[in-house]
This record gives structure tokens, sequence and C-alpha cells, in this order.
């Protein structure tokens, strides 16, 4: 009996996986097809926020050590903005097309179609952030030295900023309606959180200015992921990425879970 159990998990996991190769190979396939165009996009976000933050503003008279840090912000940001427009497109097929039928008549858990989907936009944010990261290091050295980066921990920052924000944005896409979504998402709910963030301030910089206000940045959760890329990347005083860490994982459990809920919620109601 024992035998047979497990012979069938064994088969219900091949499958599973199975069709999660073949749903990310036509993802990458799809992505194959914009990659000269994300590449120009990388590239041209890359030369505009390194000419911004490491030539402009530094003119007119922020310090220059703070440029490194407000370019890992704008990557934040950028990812944002990113996982917004993925969520959004994500909304738009499951509620004013078929395209999202496909996938629930797929013989796999719903859980298999989501974590697709996660690791199907890190790949897209990955391959246009990379552009940004070597060009950086290429143009300003001496604001990006190498002996600063924490290889292990940057990789684990790297990837853990995009599941986060598209965990974040699909968990919000199931939790709100498609009119919500679309007209007053940004201006009552992501306005606070991009706004009222380290993106483009550093939280020891805001400590110093007021600790109330840099406590009240601890709740939102982009801080630890922006800061613990900060510290995994780039010299400087910076939150601690090993603090980060464990909380950035607490917090895209937390953001599953949300999505887990909001997936029963809408796709099965009873």
């Amino acid at each position: 009996m024992a035998f047979l159990i497990n012979k069938l998990f064994c088969h219900r996991l091949t499958s599973y996986m199975r069709i999660f190769g073949a749903l990310l190979h036509r993802d990458m396939f799809v992505l194959k097809q914009r990659l000269y165009g994300l590449f120009i996009d990388g590239l041209i976000i890359a030369l505009t926020e390194l000419c911004m933050f490491g030539v402009l503003f530094p003119i007119f008279g922020m310090p220059a050590h703070f440029a490194p840090a407000l370019c890992i912000g704008a990557l934040a940001s950028l990812c944002l903005l990113l996982s917004n427009w993925c969520a959004y497109t994500k909304l738009y097929e499951r509620t004013h097309t078929h395209t999202f039928d496909y996938y629930l008549m797929l013989p796999v858990a719903k859980t298999v179609i989501f974590v697709e989907q996660i690791v199907a936009f890190t790949i897209e944010f990955i391959i246009l952030t990379i552009p940004i990261i070597l060009i950086a290091y290429r143009i300003l050295p001496e604001l990006f030295p190498l002996d600063a980066v924490h290889v292990p921990l940057f990789l684990v920052f790297y990837l853990l900023l995009p599941i986060f924000f598209s965990t974040f944005m699909l968990a919000l896409s199931y939790h709100y309606t498609y009119d919500y979504f679309t007209v007053n998402l940004w201006p009552r709910r992501l306005e606070i959180i991009f706004s009222l963030s380290t993106m483009y301030v550093t939280w020891y910089s805001l400590k110093a200015l007021s600790p109330v206000l840099a406590t009240l940045f601890l709740l939102n959760p982009t801080t630890y992921f922006v800061e613990g890329l900060r510290a995994s990347l780039i010299a400087g005083e910076f939150l601690s990425a090993y603090i980060c860490l464990p909380v950035g994982i607490l917090i895209i459990a937390a953001c599953a879970t949300i999505l887990a809920r909001g997936i029963k919620k809408r796709l099965d109601p009873v």
C-alpha cells in the first residue's frame, strides 16, 4: 500500500514538473522574441540612472556616496513597476479573455501555475537589470567597488526582490477587483509603499534625521529587500543583510499566503 501511494505521488510530481517545464519553456520562447528589446531597455535605463545619480545630482550638491544607494533603490522601483504591469496583464487575461481558462484546464495544481509565473517574471527582471549593474560597475568603479560585493548574499537578494514584488502584486490582483486595481490601487496603496520607502533614501540616513520616522519605515516591506540588496552589493551603512534576509523570507511567505487565499476566493468561491 505504501509503495502504491509513493508511486502515485512520484507520478503526480513528475507530471507537475513536466507541465511546469512546458509553461516555462513557452514563456521563455516569448521572452526570447523580446530579448533584444529588453536589452535596449536595460541599457537606456542604466545610462539614464547613472547620469542622474552619478553625475547630475552630485552637481546640485548631493554627496557622491549616495549615488550607488539611489541606483539600487531605482532598481527596486523598476521591479515594482514591472511587477505591477505583469500582475495587470494576468488580471486582464483572467477577467477579459479566455486565456486563463486554458491554465485552469491543465491537470496540475493551481500553485504550480502561479509559481511558474513568478519564476518567469524573475528571469525577465534579471535579464532586464543585468545591463544596469554591469554598466554601473564599468562606468563608475570608484562608486561601486568590487571588494564591497558579497556575492552569495547579492545573488539571494537579487532573486528575492522580483519574487517578492511579483508575489505581492499577484496577491493584490486577486484581492481587488479589476476596476479597483486599474484605477485606485496606485494612489491608495502603491503610492504609499513607493514614496514612504527606502528606495530613494537609506534607512540609517533616515534614522539620523528622525528615529520615529525610521521606525515607521520598518513597517514597509520593501525596506528589507532594498536595504539587504544594498548591504550585499555596495559599501555603506545599511540594515544588516542577515536581518533583512529572514524578515524578507517571512514577508514573501505572508504574500504567498494572501495570494493563495485570493486564488481560492476568486477561482474556488464555493
